[in-house]
């Protein structure tokens, strides 16, 4: 998939909130392509990076905002240094722990694109359906063997949402701190995709991720 046709994808789903900030992709436009993992997180916060969706840049290459992009002052290559939020490095050591040594070369992106304080404000606004059909077309290009959820609180995380779309093939297992599952996910035109969904603790937050790769079973 390029640009163009992401571009029009998002207009199609999520047309009338391309005026808001927020954020889409956390990896290079070439990383929508088949790959074995998919990072998802839950939605952007409010930060000064984040631009209107609608002349949101979606054409960097070899690039990934956890280890390029700056998210105190806002800038996306020209400001040095890069990466410094704890957000960004324990994203950096969860994707190292699965065997991950280049964040640049994994798809990596947000359930919902649109900024927001918190959670409950993108719940309140009633889209996440719309997001998730965008997600069944990235998905659809990714096909990964593995979903990697940054935010592990049920319901209201990445994968408590990914726990009621999906077609559960054995309940939820915890272990180390981390949750799975196995799920078929519908992504349409006769399509499925059966992955291997994995949460961990929010990047926000410090945590330990010894022991993520076996649990995984990467």
């Amino acid at each position: 998939m390029n640009e163009i046709e992401l571009r029009k994808i998002l207009e199609h789903h999520i047309g009338d909130s391309l005026g808001k900030k927020g954020q889409v992709l956390y990896s290079g436009i070439e990383t929508l392509a088949r790959g074995r993992f998919y990072f998802i997180g839950f939605n952007p916060a409010i930060d000064p990076s984040n631009r209107k969706l609608r002349t949101i840049p979606l054409g960097n290459t070899n690039w990934s905002a956890y280890r390029d992009q700056c998210w105190t002052c806002g800038e996306w290559n020209a400001c040095k240094p890069h990466g410094q939020k704890r957000h960004q490095k324990q994203a950096i050591k969860i994707m190292a722990e699965l065997g991950v040594a280049q964040p640049e070369k994994v798809f990596a992106t947000n359930l919902v694109f649109e900024e927001s304080a918190g959670i409950d404000d993108v719940y309140a606004l009633d889209r996440l359906h719309r997001y998730w059909a965008v997600h069944r077309h990235l998905l659809a290009e990714v096909r990964p063997e593995i979903i990697v959820c940054f935010g592990k609180q049920e319901p209201r995380s990445a994968f408590g949402y990914l726990c009621r779309v999906a077609q559960r093939h054995d309940p939820v297992r915890t272990g180390g701190g981390f949750k799975r599952f196995s799920g078929t996910f519908d992504l349409g035109h006769g399509q499925p995709l059966t992955a291997k969904v994995i949460g961990v603790r929010h990047p926000s937050y410090p945590s330990r991720v010894d022991g993520l790769r076996e649990f995984a079973g990467v």
